[in-house]
């Protein structure tokens, strides 16, 4: 009897720490997502978006103004991706994994810009889509976006980060070499970064 407690109970652990382990590394401790501390230094608030219009009407005229910077995708791709918060918008299991976060500059509340994040596997994540809008760009806002990125990817475990922009987007390469990332690849008109963070 005291046999068959005991197999009950190293089995029953062993499925405990097993579920532990896939949460954390699935990123269950998305909860942290949500809460910034705030860098009273900073010019601006970063906070993840939620469903306030507002945020949402901002980004998606954002990425029609830069689509072409942005994306390959058309417009109607980009703005279901946002509204489900997924990369993969046929694949239903995947809403709500792709962050947006929004920079507002504070005392105005006008919004500077956006990041979306997202998840490849347990070790690397992608820096999706930056954008900074025209009147706020040449503060180096791109580079303090990336840093947000790394320490969201740091919080879920991952090790890697990566991103892709155009080969004629200059200014965003040097953005991007500036906060440490490495080119892997340039292919098809794109060039491929990564970092390990």
């Amino acid at each position: 009897m005291n046999t068959m407690y005991n197999t009950q109970r190293n089995w029953l652990s062993r499925a405990i720490m097993i579920g532990s382990m896939v949460a954390v590394g699935s990123g269950i401790s998305y909860w942290h997502l949500k809460k910034e501390p705030v860098d009273a230094n900073k010019p601006y608030v970063i906070y993840e978006v939620g469903d306030d219009e507002r945020d949402i009407n901002d980004i998606l005229q954002l990425f029609q103004d830069e689509l072409y910077a942005l994306t390959t995708a058309d417009y109607e791709d980009v703005y279901n991706k946002l509204m489900r918060r997924s990369y993969d918008v046929h694949d239903p299991s995947k809403d709500g994994s792709m962050p947006y976060y929004i920079m507002r500059e504070k005392g105005t509340d006008k919004f500077m810009g956006f990041v979306a994040i997202h998840r490849l596997n347990f070790m690397k994540g992608k820096i999706l889509f930056l954008a900074v809008k025209p009147e706020f760009r040449g503060r180096r806002l791109a580079g303090d976006f990336v840093k947000f990125a790394f320490k969201k990817f740091k919080e879920m475990g991952m090790k890697k980060g990566m991103l892709t922009t155009r080969v004629d987007n200059k200014s965003a390469q040097r953005a991007y070499e500036r906060e440490g990332f490495k080119q892997y690849a340039v292919h098809d008109g794109f060039v491929y970064y990564e970092i390990y963070v």
